[in-house]
């Protein structure tokens, strides 16, 4: 039997905003990585947890 490869990726994207907005952003692991054992996306707003939706898109992309 193959040994296991374990690969961890991991990003921190930070944005300054004066005023409102919503922000779409498409940073998910791809339905073509292979098998894909655990995901989590965490988002902030000044330290603060924020709950994120996942908003249905055309070709096959996931928009958090």
């Amino acid at each position: 039997m193959p040994p296991t490869v374990r690969t961890e990726v991991g990003c921190e994207l930070a944005f300054d905003v004066d005023d409102r907005v919503e922000l779409a952003v498409q940073v998910a692991v791809a339905t073509t990585a292979g098998a894909i054992q655990t995901e989590r996306l965490d988002v902030r707003v000044d330290g603060r947890p924020l709950g994120v939706d996942v908003l249905d898109v055309d070709a096959g992309g996931r928009v958090h």
